[in-house]
């Protein structure tokens, strides 16, 4: 049951806007007003799309946004005997337009990838009556830093629209690779567009669907930083990112990808539902990874950049989606990690890869031997797509199994990394599991 508290609880952020803080807000409105929790919304979007369940939930803080926003457009008292959240900027700064506004208690809600705070922030932040960070990781920095008052608290995500459920088929027999997020450099999209581009060159029935539009187009910018792009998305007649054009420029034929263009959070579901696996190699998030932790509970495969801020460093694990599989990058070093939803076969192509020959390094004394390792990679790869493909049409030839198991008992080395190992002892054990169970039908 319900209960009804009496003080209400102010989001202090514009709730509703297509963005990660506009969804974090309405997602945590919905629970608190599903709690009984009276909900202020000073700022709100134009536009709230939400189910007709969750229309009910919030309708009467809704109802209340009036009141609320009057406090923030006239000069009135703004210091409220209500629990009060507020937007802290990356460095801990606190946003001007808020400065009028304190609660009791006053809380401040921060999600940064900047590990540096001016010291006039810090002794703000230092006053607050406690500051909520989105990770593990914003809350030791702080902590580091000297503040006392930090409570860690990690968003999560609408379970009643983001779950598994049955595919459309829209886009047929195509491979979709979805990919979203604000579109900028730290999200890694060029990445995206890179990696891409030379997969579709072997694999032509790949198709990239992009959700990358935001309110703030020029956020796109700053991927001028980047090495493995030629241009930066422009804008259309309509102030809109012209991702279509931008893809087209960067090699990328019209058949090859799809741009959803801008999208409600509700619209997501039924998009990810159709995906048959979604990348998210974002160089930095200040909190977990929204767009990905969606895409996982819809049941898509998820191959995730594990950054500092997804980890908990003080106990060296993962966090809420942390990879157990980890290599390094073979052409940037950069450490990468696969989801634990993922099965650790489903990121041997990653581990493999980091053995992939690297033209550059020319024809010196082990050129041969990674070729060779290279090659025994795609051998073991190539079986393990003919087994997926056999799953995904109920079923899977014995023939395949036994070539796969056999293949992969062939393979072994000495002194081979520990971590391959393992995954050809799983790829071997499962491949002998599957037999047997053919075996008695």
């Amino acid at each position: 049951m319900n209960h009804k508290v009496s003080v209400p609880i102010i989001i202090g952020w514009q709730v509703g806007v297509p963005s990660g803080w506009g969804t974090y807000g309405l997602n945590l409105a919905l629970q608190l007003c599903e709690k009984g929790v009276e909900v202020g919304l000073p700022f709100l979007a134009n536009t709230i799309n939400v189910t007709a369940g969750q229309q009910s939930s919030i309708q009467t803080a809704l109802d209340g946004h009036a009141r609320y926003a009057r406090l923030g457009k006239d000069d009135l008292n703004k210091r409220l005997s209500s629990t009060f959240l507020r937007a802290l900027g990356d460095g801990l700064d606190f946003l001007p337009f808020l400065d009028d506004w304190s609660g009791k208690p006053d809380i401040g809600v921060v999600f940064f990838e900047s590990a540096e705070f001016p010291a006039e922030n810090l002794e703000r932040a230092a006053k607050l009556d406690a500051v909520i960070t989105g990770s593990s990781w914003n809350a030791e920095i702080l902590e580091q830093a000297g503040l006392r008052n930090v409570f860690n608290c990690p968003q999560g995500i609408e379970p009643t629209l983001f779950h598994p459920g049955p595919r459309s088929r829209k886009y047929g027999d195509r491979y979709t690779i979805f990919s979203g997020g604000k579109l900028e450099y730290r999200k890694g999209q060029d990445l995206v567009v890179a990696a891409f581009r030379r997969f579709y060159e072997k694999h032509p029935e790949a198709l990239l669907v992009t959700a990358w539009h935001n309110p703030w187009p020029e956020a796109a910018n700053s991927l001028s930083a980047s090495t493995h792009i030629e241009n930066v998305p422009g804008t259309g007649g309509d102030g809109a990112l012209d991702i279509s054009g931008w893809l087209q420029s960067e090699g990328l034929p019209p058949e090859s990808f799809v741009d959803l263009g801008a999208m409600a959070n509700g619209e997501t579901p039924d998009v990810l539902r159709d995906m048959d696996a979604a990348i998210f190699p974002n160089r930095c998030e200040g909190g977990t990874n929204l767009v990905a932790m969606e895409a996982m509970a819809c049941g898509v495969p998820s191959r995730i950049q594990t950054s500092k801020t997804e980890k908990s460093k003080k106990t060296g694990k993962t966090g809420a989606f942390a990879a157990h599989l980890r290599h390094v990058d073979a052409q940037t070093g950069e450490e990468v990690g696969a989801t634990d939803q993922v099965s650790s076969v489903a990121g041997v192509g990653g581990i493999l890869a980091a053995q992939a020959v690297d033209p550059a390094a020319g024809q010196g004394p082990d050129y041969q031997e990674r070729k060779r390792r290279a090659r025994r990679g795609e051998d073991i790869l190539e079986r393990l797509d003919e087994v997926r493909k056999g799953l995904l049409v109920g079923s899977v030839p014995k023939d395949r199994l036994g070539e796969l198991a056999r293949l992969v008992r062939e393979k072994r080395e000495k002194g081979a990394d520990p971590l391959i190992s393992q995954l050809l002892d799983e790829i071997e054990l499962r491949a002998e599991v599957e037999l047997a169970k053919l075996s008695r039908r």
